[in-house]
């Protein structure tokens, strides 16, 4: 009960679902820049974009442990917008 309530918990649990959600969103993520008018290659590019901006903050040289809490509650921010709209904007079944 005590790692409950510890911080460690509060960010391995918001992490879990960042990448739960992330799980869930590739695998239709091809489908989604068709109905856009993309194409697979498009879909690649995104996932290699996506991936390079969450590896390149890592770089201690370039960023302090501030700004780094800073991009981490942004980027939160931002998975969890994309993340609500996506049910919205895509039915793959209608």
């Amino acid at each position: 009960m005590k790692f409950l309530r510890s911080p460690k918990f509060l960010i391995f649990l918001v992490v879990f679902v960042n990448f739960l959600g992330y799980g869930i969103v590739f695998p239709i993520l091809p489908l989604l820049t068709e109905q856009y008018g993309g194409d697979p290659i498009m879909s690649g590019i995104l996932i290699a974009i996506f991936s390079l901006m969450k590896v390149s903050p890592f770089s201690p040289s370039i960023m302090g442990a501030v700004i780094m809490g800073i991009i981490f509650l942004i980027g939160l921010l931002g998975a969890k917008n994309s993340l609500n709209s996506t049910p919205t904007e895509f039915n793959p079944w209608g």
